[in-house]
């Protein structure tokens, strides 16, 4: 099997073994829930569109392991290779025992400031599926996501300039579905 294969049967293992609040298994999209694993694989495939290597679409399709899974670095670091894993914790959140969500947003956006290329890819094409999937479907939550998004996606100065502008016009494709919802009195 390539690295690509390897990468996607391991998130797709790690996401399904996730144990939920109300005690069933198998982690699932927010709002439609299919299987988590269809994000990471957006995401995948969104840097690969954009010419990403095969360890950047590795780390693509696991990049919310260590963020949202039991799974530790030194197990990705046995399954994908350091390189993918270096990625991969590029664009993991701190964790939520880490000072307050303030204290938490600087330290994220300073590590994604100085993240490689392919880790700010990788934020970017997030951002993209992201920003589709919660703009439609949650328009009270989009109205705290996308400002944050937006001073996040400020720093993202190395990324390829196609999904660079492709993440900027989804975010303003959101914050114009917002403006919609607020004008639809039946909407959020």
């Amino acid at each position: 099997m390539n690295l690509i294969a390897i990468a996607d049967a391991f998130a797709a293992r790690a996401h399904a073994a996730v144990v939920n609040k109300d005690g069933s298994i198998g982690h699932l999209r927010k709002y439609s829930k299919e299987p988590y694993i269809t994000h990471p694989r957006e995401v995948a495939a969104l840097v690969a569109s954009h010419g990403a290597s095969d360890e950047e679409v590795a780390a693509a399709l696991a990049h919310d392991v260590l963020e949202d899974t039991p799974i530790t670095a030194e197990q990705m670091i046995a399954a994908l290779g350091e390189r993918v894993t270096r990625i991969v914790w590029e664009v993991t959140d701190v964790p939520k025992w880490v000072g307050n969500s303030e204290r938490r947003e600087v330290f994220d956006h300073a590590r994604r400031a100085a993240a490689s290329v392919s880790g700010q890819n990788i934020t970017c094409a997030d951002m993209i599926s992201n920003t589709k999937s919660i703009a439609a479907h949650d328009p009270r939550f989009a109205r705290y996501y996308l400002p944050k998004k937006e001073g996040l996606l400020r720093w993202m100065t190395r990324a390829n300039p196609e999904i660079y502008d492709l993440a900027w016009k989804t975010l303003r494709d959101g914050q114009r579905l917002l403006v919609q919802h607020a004008l639809d009195p039946g909407n959020g």
